[in-house]
């Protein structure tokens, strides 16, 4: 799949989950970023992030979100949870929102953790994130400095072109027999 095709779709959904104090801004990398996802998962990973975005600007704001081809080093990926060299598609997710201290980005990830009011949040959203980016073989990093925003970066592995092409074909010769 295109991952600017998916982020394209979930577009509508994301600019009415954010309300009109809030500005979403999208920048594709138009490179054909295809990656091997199920696409609603991959939806459902940047409506949590959206949301969580949206709900660190009180006073309104902007996200971005950006897709981008990233090599990664063997070096960058000791430091990763579910990392291997390589390239990967990326997608950020970045607010001018209130930030996030030392301690709650380690904690960003665990179920039912949340910085948010009773009855205003049940602290599942990002670890089912978190699975569903492990799930397809991909890492998220996080960079947050409190009253400066946050950016979330979803790395999934970048599918081959000529084993796309070589899977398609596949695909024609089992529905000819």
């Amino acid at each position: 799949v295109d991952l600017d095709e998916i982020v394209r779709n979930v577009q509508k959904l994301l600019v009415r989950i954010i309300g009109e104090d809030i500005q979403l801004k999208s920048i594709f990398n138009g490179a054909g970023l295809t990656v091997s996802v199920d696409s609603g998962q991959i939806e459902q990973v940047l409506i949590n992030m959206v949301a969580n975005a949206r709900d660190a600007m009180p006073r309104g704001g902007v996200i971005t979100i950006e897709t981008s081809l990233e090599r990664v080093d063997t070096p960058f990926v000791m430091s990763q949870d579910n990392a291997q060299p390589g390239r990967y598609a990326v997608i950020s997710v970045s607010d001018t929102g209130t930030g996030m201290d030392e301690e709650t980005v380690k904690r960003l990830f665990e179920p039912f953790f949340t910085t948010k009011d009773v009855g205003k949040g049940t602290g599942l959203g990002m670890a089912i994130a978190y699975g569903i980016i492990k799930q397809h073989n991909g890492f998220v990093t996080v960079a947050s400095e409190v009253g400066k925003g946050s950016t979330l970066k979803v790395y999934l592995p970048l599918v081959d072109e000529k084993s796309v092409a070589l899977d398609r074909s596949e695909e024609h010769t089992s529905e000819l027999q």
